[in-house]
């Protein structure tokens, strides 16, 4: 079920792209945050070489820590991260703040991968573009917010889109983007800057 009180809004300019509040219902984030501690208190957030990503000189780019869902969960239902949100990416293309859209009016997809990111101090993703036909950002952190910095921009564009509690960016996945570094002073693992990130893509010949 979408939650009633989500906003989306579209924008073509500079370049496609769509925006999204209120995600999520107060008891959908409620169960989502007990899955997201199960995997923080387990320690199985992975580092950067074993999640994958970005990299430049034969480096990762990225400084935070990770976990793809699917190396978790055998099916996806299991995940309130996937189950919560797939109403909303089943809405393409026929959502209200999707029509008039220039890319993701007419756009299709048939796999989704989901990226869990933590971002704590001193962490960061540098300039870099993904291999997706789109990717959506949902950001999560605790309130009050513990930390500053972590903001998310389009490199080429200098546009900054602010990182909102529970709410998601959605953009071609070719458009080059980055994190700012995050600067809190907590230790508590559930504090800090939480990214859910859906790749979108199509898998196989036709389309």
């Amino acid at each position: 079920m979408i939650n009633p009180a989500l906003r989306g809004y579209s924008f073509n300019e500079p370049f496609p792209l769509l925006l999204l509040e209120n995600v999520f219902s107060d008891e959908q984030l409620e169960v989502i945050w007990k899955e997201i501690e199960y995997y923080c208190s387990n320690d199985l957030l992975l580092t950067p070489e074993d999640t994958g990503g970005a990299y430049k000189n034969g480096q990762y780019i990225k400084q935070n820590s990770g976990l793809f869902l699917h190396e978790v969960w055998t099916s996806a239902r299991y995940s309130a991260c996937n189950k919560y949100i797939s109403p909303i990416l089943q809405a393409f293309p026929n959502a209200d703040w999707v029509k008039e859209n220039k890319y993701f009016e007419e756009f299709q997809y048939n796999k989704v991968s989901v990226l869990l990111s933590h971002y704590k101090n001193g962490d960061n993703y540098q300039p870099h573009r993904d291999l997706s036909l789109g990717t959506c950002c949902l950001w999560l952190y605790k309130e009050p917010k513990k930390f500053t910095g972590g903001n998310f921009k389009f490199t080429q564009y200098n546009l900054e889109v602010e990182g909102k509690n529970n709410s998601m960016v959605i953009f071609p996945g070719l458009m080059k983007h980055e994190v700012d570094t995050v600067i809190m002073d907590s230790d508590d693992p559930m504090d800090g800057r939480f990214c859910l990130t859906f790749f979108l893509s199509w898998i196989g010949n036709e389309k």
